[in-house]
């Protein structure tokens, strides 16, 4: 069963601009991005392509 991320995390980047963001759950999943907006985008463009990859690999496994 695939994984589902129930939270996201989005925190200002350390001693740089922008922002990081981390799909609780959802092993690896983290992005970048300049503004909050755009790491938003972001990480719900890397969970959907995070999903069928992850079930990709349980198929193969």
């Amino acid at each position: 069963m695939t994984p589902k991320a129930n939270y996201i995390l989005i925190r200002p980047l350390d001693n740089e601009d922008g922002f990081l963001a981390y799909a609780i759950g959802l092993d690896g999943c983290v992005v970048e991005g300049r503004t909050e907006e755009e790491t938003l985008a972001n990480i719900k463009e890397a969970i959907a392509a995070w999903r069928p990859a992850a079930e990709e690999f349980e198929t193969a496994a």
